[in-house]
C-alpha cells in the first residue's frame, strides 16, 4: 500500500539525484539526494512490519518510535545544512565527514534493523511457506544492505566493485514478487531465477 510506495520511492528518488549529482557535479544534487535518504530507514522499518504482522505470518504491529525521532534529527541538520550552502557559510555540514558517517550509520542502521525484524520473525513463525518467505527475504535483504554499504568504499580510496545498486534493484524486484507468491515451489523458482538474472 502506502508505506511500500513511500519506501520503494524514496530509495528510487535517492538512487535518481545520486546519479544526478554525479553526472552534473552539483553539490545541490547531492544535498538533495541526501533527503530521500534521510526518510528510508523510517520507511522500510514500517513496511516490513506491516508486512511481517500480517495474520499469515502472525508479527506484532509495532510503529518505529524512535526511528522518527533519529528522522526529525536529520531533517533539521540537513535544513540547516541547506542555508548554509545558500549563504555561503564555509563547508556545509551536509558535506562533512563527520556528518556522513553518522547519517550513514542511521541510514544502514535502519535497514540492517529490518533485517533483524525478518530474522526474529522467522524464528518466530510455524508456517512452512511463510518461514520460507521471511528466510529468503531476510538473507537476501542482508546481502544487498551489505553491498549497498560497500558502495561507498571507493570513496574512502579503497578499491572495490560497485555492485550495490544491481543488487538493490534486484532485492526490490524480489521483494514484490515475494509478496504475492505464497506457494513454497513459487518461492524456490524464483530464487533460482534472481541467482541467474543476478
Amino acid at each position: 500500500g502506502g508505506i511500500g510506495t513511500a519506501t520503494f520511492g524514496a530509495i528510487a528518488l535517492y538512487h535518481l539525484l545520486t546519479f544526478l549529482s554525479s553526472t552534473l557535479e552539483s553539490t545541490w544534487f547531492q544535498w538533495l539526494a541526501l533527503w530521500p535518504a534521510a526518510f528510508i530507514p523510517t520507511n522500510a522499518i514500517r513496511f516490513f512490519r506491516a508486512f511481517l504482522s500480517e495474520p499469515s505470518i502472525g508479527g506484532k504491529q509495532r510503529r518505529p518510535h524512535v526511528t522518527y525521532v533519529w528522522t526529525g534529527l536529520w531533517v533539521l541538520a540537513l535544513a540547516y545544512g541547506g542555508v548554509q550552502a545558500a549563504r555561503g557559510q564555509g563547508t556545509p555540514i551536509h558535506r562533512e565527514v563527520w556528518f556522513q558517517l553518522p547519517f550513514g550509520l542511521y541510514v544502514f542502521g535502519g535497514l540492517y534493523r529490518c533485517v533483524l525484524d525478518l530474522y526474529l520473525q522467522y524464528r518466530a513463525t510455524v508456517s512452512r511457506v511463510e518461514k520460507a518467505r521471511i528466510r529468503y527475504l531476510a538473507i537476501a535483504g542482508f546481502v544487498a544492505t551489505t553491498f549497498a554499504v560497500s558502495d561507498f568504499l571507493p570513496r574512502l580510496g579503497v578499491a572495490f566493485p560497485t555492485i550495490g545498486n544491481v543488487l538493490t534493484i534486484l532485492y526490490l524486484y524480489f521483494l514484490s514478487q515475494t509478496l504475492f507468491r505464497y506457494r513454497l515451489l513459487d518461492l524456490h523458482e524464483l530464487v533460482g531465477k534472481m541467482v541467474v538474472l543476478g
